[in-house]
């Protein structure tokens, strides 16, 4: 995971090495009532985010991330029994916030987001039998550091880097036992890389 995020955020500069060999300078811009798409990877996660412009330098953001995995197997005990395994993974994060860009330098623009995010986790193993669940949800605010290189009007490529904090609250169950844990969090650096599309 490491060496993958460092490889996107090495991917995430070329906006940068890019303008340093553009020798015209971009004079496009956005406008009141603009659309916009956005699409971005980041580990696990797969996002799409929508903005609306509601002016020339800045966008209300809606964002949504994904992630959903389903697994089923068998399981050996020690005495060679087996058994059906099943384990369902859902991760949901949906942020709303506004987006401010700076004055394009060639085909580069930077932009900062800031804005409020929620998350919940969904996981259930089933083992021999046995359902195991772990749930949880947080809320918080969020700040965003990006960059893109405007291929066209209305394409771009970037990145963008992410930071979070809030609240979570987590509920664990198992066949034996129920735990409900309540606390804060602060989330490092979450880098993703960008495809946009403006209309």
């Amino acid at each position: 995971m490491q060496r993958r995020n460092s490889l996107v955020l090495l991917l995430s500069l070329a906006p940068l090495c890019l303008a340093a060999q553009e020798s015209s300078v971009d004079t496009s811009g956005f406008h009141a009532g603009q659309w916009g798409v956005q699409v971005d990877a980041s580990g696990n996660l797969m996002g799409v985010g929508i903005l609306h412009f509601t002016s020339a330098r800045s966008a209300l953001m809606l964002r949504v991330d994904f992630f959903g995995e389903f697994l089923s197997g068998t399981q050996t005990d020690a005495l060679g029994a087996t058994s059906d395994a099943k384990d369902r993974f859902a991760d949901v994060v949906v942020g709303l916030g506004k987006r401010f860009y700076q004055m394009p330098r060639h085909k580069v623009r930077s932009f900062q987001s800031i804005g409020l995010a929620g998350s919940y986790q969904d996981r259930r193993q089933t083992l021999s039998g046995s359902a195991y669940t772990f749930k949880t949800w947080s809320a918080g605010p969020f700040g965003e550091l990006g960059a893109g290189y405007w291929i066209t009007p209305n394409l771009s490529l970037g990145g963008t880097a992410i930071v979070s904090a809030g609240y979570s609250h987590q509920k664990t169950e198992s066949p034996s036992s129920k735990l409900t844990e309540n606390g804060w969090f602060v989330s490092g650096l979450n880098v993703s890389l960008i495809v946009g599309l403006y209309f």
